[in-house]
């Protein structure tokens, strides 16, 4: 494969339809194999030319995949986009062979039933992936969750439930998880939900890191430098107000992780995929968990490394509040070990001590509900047991065998003991003493019927 690039500039607007003709050759015509078209977004500058847009909700590089016709439904009122109409269909299912850090790019304007508002977001998918990246236009504004699982359209299984804000032209991405780790997907749903008139307190607030680090040379953005710390106190925003919120980072870089603290207590870590160091590379990437603020609070953005790296620039803190769900019975429930420790650099995950502890509140899943559950610990390395405590009070060990590190070395473990749990309650998971290391992937409650 060969990738032109044209020089023309067209202007265009949703409903167009783009057609590509290739003229016939003089010799050797054995005609042409297109794989996808790409888009490069423009904007005019104030004097008058055009330049590369490296901000707002467009997408700098949007691509079109060529496949078969989109293949749209609706069932129970859901609107049903089927992947594998934008993405590679795996060779003998009706799904997306969708391969380890790759996207599949959804233009929400497509299903004629698509109409501006909120919708609860599901993926159908199925294989040994255990986290998608959410993206709208670009922008990062959710995960999802799921159990590893064998391949087969019948191992399939539904994830999500985060709500979006989308509107017409906007493109939905879904985006798999790095590493060796691999799946297909079947469908995308986004269902209608009715949101609350926001309140005052339902405002996203941010924070421009150069303020408050020093500024990269050409762009508006703190230059962070591995081992040191962003500090910026959420007082400095006249209109924030007390609540609970997700806590975001817009940043670029070869940097995977952000360490966050408040007040200077470590309350879990952002993990992130590596970019170019641009503007347009910025990611925005949220500590999974939702965490209570008031205005004399005072959050650090920490960054990882030593002399050596790794690098990237800050250009904002975000705060996003949580949304309230109504509890509703899941199978299970999965809490991301990097949002209550200090993640890896290596892959999504905490990098616990020995001794160190991950205190994990049950009510940070808005939708908990009380019930019976089987303990699950998700974890690599050479540790052999997990202390599980329940509201401060040892309840039992989870032991393991010693593995490899990496996505490969991941092994579930369960504690002996059904737990009978409620949203109130906390779970503390505290490492082997002694020269016992690992990484944490989550703590996986699954609901006992």
């Amino acid at each position: 494969m060969v990738k032109v690039v044209g020089s023309e500039t067209l202007a265009l607007k949703a409903g167009d339809i783009l057609e590509i003709a290739f003229p016939e050759q003089d010799s050797d015509n054995y005609g042409n194999w297109v794989d996808y078209i790409i888009l490069n977004s423009r904007r005019k500058a104030s004097d008058g030319s055009l330049e590369k847009r490296t901000g707002g909700r467009a997408l700098t590089e949007t691509i079109y995949v060529n496949s078969a016709e989109p293949t749209l439904s609706v069932e129970n009122g859901a609107l049903i986009y089927q992947a594998e109409a934008y993405y590679k269909a795996q060779n003998d299912n009706p799904a997306a062979d969708l391969q380890p850090g790759e996207q599949i790019p959804i233009p929400v304007s497509e299903h004629w039933k698509f109409v501006d508002g909120s919708y609860r977001l599901t993926i159908r998918s199925c294989g040994n992936r255990e986290l998608f990246n959410i993206k709208v236009n670009g922008v990062k504004v959710a995960s999802v969750s799921r159990k590893e699982s064998n391949y087969g359209m019948d191992q399939m299984s539904d994830d999500g439930g985060a709500i979006l804000d989308l509107k017409a032209g906007d493109i939905l991405i879904v985006e798999g998880q790095t590493g060796g780790k691999y799946g297909w997907v079947d469908y995308v749903s986004l269902t209608p939900v009715t949101r609350s008139e926001p309140s005052e307190s339902g405002k996203r607030y941010s924070w421009e890191a150069e303020n408050y680090y020093p500024k990269q040379t050409d762009t508006p953005t703190a230059d962070l430098q591995p081992g040191e710390t962003i500090d910026i106190p959420l007082g400095d925003n006249e209109e924030f107000v007390d609540g609970t919120y997700y806590i975001q980072a817009s940043s670029n870089g070869n940097r995977t992780m952000l360490s966050v603290k408040v007040n200077g207590a470590l309350v879990g870590s952002i993990t992130r995929n590596e970019t170019n160091f641009t503007m347009d590379g910025m990611t925005l990437d949220v500590l999974q968990r939702p965490v209570a603020l008031t205005r004399q609070d005072v959050i650090s953005l920490c960054a990882p490394g030593t002399e050596e790296g790794p690098w990237g620039w800050v250009d904002q803190l975000v705060l996003v509040p949580a949304d309230e769900a109504n509890p509703t019975p899941k199978e299970e429930y999965r809490y991301p070990a990097a949002a209550y420790g200090t993640a890896s650099t290596f892959l999504a995950a905490a990098d616990l001590q020995p001794e160190e502890s991950l205190v994990i509140p049950l009510s940070d899943q808005a939708e908990f509900i009380e019930g019976d559950y089987r303990v699950f610990v998700i974890s690599n390395g050479t540790r052999e047991e997990f202390a599980i405590s329940l509201n401060g009070g040892y309840v039992g060990a989870i032991r393991r065998s010693a593995s490899d590190y990496g996505d490969n070395g991941m092994s579930a473990d369960q504690l002996p003991d059904i737990l009978h749990l409620t949203p109130a309650d906390v779970l503390t998971v505290t490492g082997q003493a002694g020269d016992h290391y690992g990484w944490v992937s989550a703590l996986l409650l699954e609901r006992v019927e």
